[in-house]
């Protein structure tokens, strides 16, 4: 497994997005430790590195404490992904990976489990929303 990024939460829980395998068959891992030291259940999955439907996968999950945790794989297409929780706060998710190696590139979002995310934009190079693509 080859760490793809790394960083940490507006809580301070520190994540890590490993992959392994190629364009065809990739596995995604994300791996979560808490603020306090507590490392949680990975999330994850395998299939193909760009979605095989639209422009974004998700993958999504908790545990029964710590925060939610989201993975986004995302076509070759989309240059930006923005996405609204419920309490109004504006995410713009990096976007991760090699997309030659990958067949896409991805996102990660972990969030208070408080919070729902409400809306998730792709976005295209000249700007415009590939929702409804």
């Amino acid at each position: 497994m080859d760490v793809v990024a790394e960083g940490f939460s507006i809580e301070g829980d520190h994540w890590v997005l490993t992959v392994d395998g190629d364009a065809r068959d990739l596995t995604t891992e994300l791996s979560v430790t808490t603020a306090a030291g507590k490392r949680l259940w990975g999330l994850g999955s395998q299939g193909p590195g760009r979605p095989t439907a639209g422009h974004l996968e998700l993958t999504s999950g908790s545990n029964d404490f710590g925060p939610t945790m989201l993975i986004v794989r995302a076509s070759p297409l989309v240059r930006a992904i923005v996405v609204v929780l419920s309490d109004g706060t504006r995410e713009d998710l990096t976007l991760h990976g090699d997309v030659t190696r990958l067949g896409g590139r991805l996102a990660v979002l972990v969030h208070p489990r408080r919070l729902d995310v409400h809306r998730i934009d792709a976005i295209s190079a000249d700007g415009s929303n590939l929702n409804d693509a």
